[in-house]
């Protein structure tokens, strides 16, 4: 794939398409609640955020580079050429960076332009299926350009299906070779009947929905493939229910917890590979270790981590969906908006239920006094998409909702990328396993469960530590809390900024005029009484020009509206009160 074909993808979804359309309909709803900047507009994080949702609960795929919290920048450097598979994890910001060179001016994203964006992702995805297709076309030497009849169609697809499920990595020089690995994988795959089983009904609906003589040519075949790709997390939600099971079979104490030891230990005694060393659950954010003496997987990161996902893709990875999507969504929809009183929260959260959490139910007073202790942090609401309402959320539902890291802490690398970057294993050994077992602080049996009567701290760990969709969050809470004051000080912001600029030219010119007037006429190198010296003078003229230079280059900027305009207006209010001071002050000097 390369970096041409990505920017291609950005005009191949009109505004005139139907897709469009589709697309728009679909993201207006969580685009028109996500809080906006100062522009009316969406921020870089929200629209990675919005992305980020809307392709999970879609498709249950991750898209890489979306994540909040990814390592690799949004921002970046779009005129660049790069050729390269880890094109991977950029795309979206190349994409977006493309997107805001346009009418935006970097100010924000709108919902043509998130539509814009979902579509272009959505091309590239349908650019790599083609290749694919074509490529298990030509492992069974069938001419692509030709209707292929229902042998030679299940053929095809069933070879696509394979790549995509081993992730490309399927080598291959001839038909003979082609047969062998696929047997193979027929004997490796668990559950290989129930997958071609389910494939021939993916097939079945689409040859049902375009007609049995439309089918078999190459478009309607790659239709097919695509929707083997959009529809693969069904499958994949099975697999992840079972995991979550398995897991709260060991549950500790701490709901939706799962000591470390135990979790070792079952993989010891059984089938199950939970092998994730310390370290790299750590890394995941699957790994509660607020006790150093009791490290716990925390079940619902764990589950929804990237080992745990299927990479059949440069562009996507089908992961375990966020049970926490379908709640938020339920609050979102109940407020039609990102904020909300932390009494009605209440209210709304006690008659949600989960299959682990029954409903309706009365909310502990910790929880309650935990909410309006986030609502004291953000003047008096709670901003749903902010950190410390997910933070809450995993204590009302810890089975279903994930615990929100800090930004930036964790990493969601694949075992191999893990590897890789960190030249350590991403698997424990089965000696580092035992051995964590054998320390553990209690004794555990051979299904992982707990000898006799343990202490344990049933509490979950709370972080104060605050992180909002955007600054502009909290301004809406101000706005909330004090509609006319804000109002007042937005109408009044660009005039002061503007005054407080042309105050600062004054200033620098009146400090350079008095310097000038007060030199005299003589060329002498030192004067006395009320003149300075000519080497002053100089000085002062190019400090003047200096100082005028970045004031010029601050207005340019601010101009292109590149800051945010308060901050650029209070550090011309403070130059000017630097100035003014110093004027003040070498007038003092000069006539004492």
């Amino acid at each position: 794939m390369s970096t041409d074909e990505a920017l291609a993808a950005m005009t191949h979804v009109n505004a005139s398409s139907l897709r469009f359309t589709e697309l728009r309909d679909a993201l207006s709803s969580l685009h028109g609640i996500v809080p906006k900047n100062e522009h009316g507009l969406l921020s870089h994080q929200a629209v990675r955020y919005v992305l980020h949702r809307f392709f999970q609960q879609q498709n249950g795929w991750f898209i890489k580079g979306l994540a909040l919290n990814e390592t690799q920048s949004w921002h970046s450097n779009s005129s660049a050429k790069i050729d390269t598979p880890r094109i991977k994890d950029w795309m979206p910001s190349l994409l977006q960076d493309q997107l805001e060179q346009g009418p935006m001016q970097h100010k924000g994203t709108d919902l043509a332009g998130l539509v814009q964006l979902a579509g272009a992702l959505e091309t590239l995805v349908e650019n790599e299926a083609r290749d694919r297709l074509k490529m298990a076309y030509k492992m069974h030497d069938l001419p692509s350009d030709r209707r292929l009849d229902r042998t030679g169609s299940h053929k095809v697809l069933r070879s696509f299906l394979v790549t995509f499920v081993v992730g490309g990595d399927f080598p291959w020089h001839d038909l003979k070779e082609v047969d062998r690995r696929e047997n193979i994988f027929a004997n490796k795959y668990p559950d290989h009947p129930e997958l071609m089983r389910w494939m021939g009904e993916v097939i079945q609906e689409h040859r049902h929905k375009i007609g049995g003589e439309s089918f078999g040519t190459f478009e309607s075949l790659l239709q097919t493939a695509l929707n083997i790709e959009k529809q693969y997390y069904l499958r994949a939600d099975r697999e992840c229910e079972s995991m979550k099971q398995a897991l709260m079979e060991m549950e500790s104490k701490k709901a939706g917890r799962v000591r470390l030891s135990t979790f070792y230990n079952r993989s010891i005694s059984s089938t199950f590979t939970f092998m994730e060393t310390p370290e790299y659950l750590k890394a995941l954010g699957a790994l509660d270790d607020s006790d150093p003496q009791n490290p716990q997987v925390i079940i619902p990161n764990y589950v929804m981590a990237r080992p745990n996902c299927l990479e059949g893709s440069n562009i996507f990875a089908v992961c375990c969906r966020d049970e926490c999507e379908n709640l938020l969504a339920k609050v979102e929809s109940q407020f039609q908006s990102s904020l909300a009183e932390p009494k009605d929260i209440v209210d709304l959260v006690s008659k949600l239920s989960t299959e682990t959490v029954h409903a309706p139910r009365a909310l502990g007073a910790e929880l309650i006094a935990r909410l309006e202790q986030v609502a004291a942090q953000n003047h008096g609401q709670i901003p749903f998409h902010g950190r410390l309402f997910g933070q809450w959320m995993h204590h009302a539902f810890p089975r279903e909702c994930p615990y929100p890291h800090r930004t930036g802490s964790t990493i969601p690398l694949t075992q191999e990328e893990w590897e890789s970057r960190k030249q350590s294993d991403a698997m424990a050994s089965m000696k580092e396993m035992q051995e964590i077992v054998d320390s553990a602080v209690c004794e555990i049996d051979a299904e992982g469960k707990m000898k006799g009567i343990c202490e344990e701290d049933e509490s979950l760990p709370w972080s104060d530590e605050e992180e909002l969709l955007g600054v502009q969050v909290i301004s809406q809470s101000r706005a909330a809390a004090f509609p006319h004051t804000m109002l007042h000080l937005e109408a009044i912001a660009t005039p002061l900024s503007v005054a407080m600029s042309l105050m600062a030219v004054w200033a620098l010119y009146w400090n350079y005029s008095s310097a000038k007037n007060q030199s005299g006429a003589g060329k002498q190198d030192v004067l006395y009484v009320d003149h300075i010296s000519q080497l002053e003078l100089a000085q002062r003229l190019a400090a003047f020009q200096k100082a005028l230079a970045l004031w010029v280059l601050a207005v340019v900027v601010w101009a292109l509206d590149l800051p945010d305009t308060n901050v650029v207006g209070w550090t011309i209010c403070v130059y000017l009160m630097v100035l003014t001071g110093r004027g003040f002050r070498n007038r003092k000097t000069c006539t004492t």
